[in-house]
């Protein structure tokens, strides 16, 4: 008898958890959440949630809102730069088609480097700056967005906004 009760209990219990686990797996750009942590280092991010139980896009003739956390574009509306560097730093032609150049006013270019990245936060490249103007090319890369970080002795000094035509 008591397994009779057990089994009854047993299997909607199994049926929420599939139905809870096939909800996260096609909708895995939605998180569901009420509490939730971004940490960052010069070498990886991470970002957590947990518990949110409703999210909602309202969408109007010019404007889209959406409620909740891990929104899945990323659009950057200001970019923290050091206030005076003693130098420049330009990167052009932006918009561009084929390759931009990075150029740095500074005599000395020890361990400065830039870090591309696509707007999902995915590291494409990570060289070294050794000469004043730097080639980067974007021939290969699929037209859009991307962010140039440079750094210097494992700190940003300067972000870019990159669109590739």
């Amino acid at each position: 008898m008591y397994m009779k009760h057990l089994r009854c209990a047993f299997y909607p219990l199994c049926l929420f958890l599939l139905i809870i686990i096939r909800t996260g797996i096609t909708n895995a750009q939605e998180v569901v959440s009420t509490a939730g942590d971004h940490f960052k280092t010069n070498e990886a991010q991470l970002s957590w949630t947990i518990g949110e139980i409703v999210i909602e896009t309202l969408t109007g003739t010019s404007n889209i809102l959406t409620q909740g956390f891990h929104q899945t574009k990323l659009i950057a509306v200001a970019i923290d730069e050091l206030p005076y560097l003693g130098f420049e730093i330009k990167a052009f032609p932006n918009p561009t088609q084929d390759y931009l150049i990075l150029k740095v006013s500074k005599d000395k270019l020890n361990s400065m480097q830039y870090k591309l990245y696509d707007m999902q936060g995915k590291l494409l490249q990570n060289k070294l700056i050794k000469e004043s103007e730097t080639e980067i090319y974007f021939k290969d890369l699929a037209p859009s967005s991307y962010l140039i970080k440079v750094i210097e002795m494992n700190k940003e000094i300067k972000t870019f906004i990159i669109v590739k035509q």
